[in-house]
């Protein structure tokens, strides 16, 4: 039977007794276990001013909703092998991966020996993301959530992993007091990087205005510092930031036209430090330790 005992009530905090399903023993409310998953949703009729969480659930049900096989593209995996180096530099522990998708960073960092537990929105994508752990033999406690409102108690976590989740959101205050409320020392993200021309082209000028096919309406690249600001904020220093090449079509198709026209884009863009050619960044901030 799966360990439920660091699940609380996304509302109320409370704990929750399990059988079938799970209920709050505070507020009574009683969240399903659906193929294994407990589902730990608020209303999806919550829209706010950062994120149409019942739009963004919709979008990412659909997209999970056709994957061919445990390596389909959908899960967005190509050249992350620099995420799990820039973890190297973090202590082994409890992880909560915020926004798992897939399931592919959940499962590698389960296998370097951090003891996973994976959050996300999509349950079709939890689906995926279980199968896979199940097919690489990881134990990995899955839950459909509100990242917003997590089920977990404050301080429950050693550490929390965000892979291009952050930039789903278009102001950062909320969902970073919310993810570093239950992380106790480290905080890494994976991020699309606004200093980078074509990336706020894109994200932040096309996507707000005219919408594209593959991103959700609600995502935007982020400024670096702005990030590392508000984790300062939130009692979260000693930042480290790493600028990333990941431009796809260079690893994969590189004599098509798009990866031709990156390869000179990028060949142009050497002129400038590179914080402003590449087109994702690694952060990873400690929390300051009281005494």
């Amino acid at each position: 039977m799966a360990d439920y005992s660091k699940i609380r009530c996304p509302i109320c905090k409370g704990g929750l007794d399990a059988a079938d399903d799970l209920r709050c023993s505070r507020c009574n409310i009683t969240y399903p276990v659906k193929r294994g998953i407990p589902i730990m949703l608020p209303n999806l009729d919550d829209v706010d001013s950062e994120q149409n969480l019942a739009a963004e659930k919709e979008f990412y049900e659909n997209m999970f909703s056709d994957l061919k096989g445990l390596d389909d593209g959908h899960c967005i995996v190509y050249g992350h092998e620099r995420i799990y180096d820039f973890m190297d530099r973090v202590e082994r522990g409890t992880v909560l991966e915020a926004g798992c998708g897939g399931g592919h960073h959940s499962v590698s960092l389960s296998k370097k020996g951090f003891k996973v537990t994976s959050v996300d929105l999509s349950f079709n994508g939890l689906l995926q993301a279980k199968r896979l752990a199940q097919h690489e033999s990881q134990d990995i406690l899955h839950l459909c959530g509100d990242i917003k409102r997590l089920p977990f108690e404050d301080n429950a976590f050693d550490i929390c992993f965000c892979s291009l989740i952050l930039h789903h959101f278009t102001s950062l205050d909320n969902i970073i007091a919310e993810l570093c409320r239950v992380t106790r020392r480290y905080f890494v993200a994976f991020e699309v990087n606004a200093l980078d021309p074509i990336s706020f082209l894109r994200f932040n000028v096309l996507n707000p205005v005219f919408g594209i096919k593959n991103i959700s309406k609600n995502q935007r690249a982020l400024f670096p510092d702005r990030l590392a600001k508000t984790l300062n904020r939130n009692g979260f220093t000693d930042t480290v930031i790493s600028y990333e090449d990941m431009h796809e079509y260079l690893g994969k198709a590189p004599d098509s036209l798009k990866g031709r026209m990156l390869a000179g884009y990028l060949k142009l863009m050497k002129i400038f430090p590179e914080k402003y050619s590449r087109n994702k960044f690694l952060l990873l901030a400690e929390k300051k330790r009281r005494g």
